[in-house]
């Protein structure tokens, strides 16, 4: 990567192949950054490994900033049923839910997003809302 070399670095794989890898997540981590270098360098975006924001959640995002916060929560929970456990996804369904008035899914999203950062290393805005919502 550091030589600029796209090909190779889309060609990266995690080895020795029997090396239990899952103990490593981090060098795991830095392979699929690897590949989606190389596709957004190369301009192939369907090579990418992951999807880097689901269109969905944007859109939700979208809606909740153009104060449509029903739609919002809608767009948010099918964005979940394609990629779940997205921090931001639940926390964009549980904002959306909690601006609409629905404050049993509020309650639920924000419940399961301090599960999901339940390991967290660093505190977050999003976490310190959800903990104020479900105090009241």
């Amino acid at each position: 990567m550091e030589r600029g070399d796209w090909k190779q670095a889309a060609a990266l794989k995690l080895s020795p192949g029997d090396l239990s890898w899952n103990k490593f997540p981090q060098a795991e981590a830095i392979l699929v950054f690897a590949h989606g270098l190389d596709a957004s360098r190369v301009g192939d975006v369907a090579a990418a490994p992951w999807n880097v924001a689901p269109s969905r959640e944007l859109l939700g995002e979208m809606l909740i900033t153009l104060d449509s916060p029903a739609q919002a929560f809608a767009e948010f929970e099918r964005s979940l049923r394609r990629d779940p456990n997205r921090f931001r996804g639940i926390y964009g369904a549980a904002r959306a839910a909690e601006a609409s008035g629905n404050r049993r899914a509020a309650r639920d999203y924000y419940a399961k997003l301090l599960k999901l950062a339940v390991k967290r290393d660093t505190e977050r805005p999003e976490l310190a809302q959800a903990r104020a919502f479900l105090k009241r």
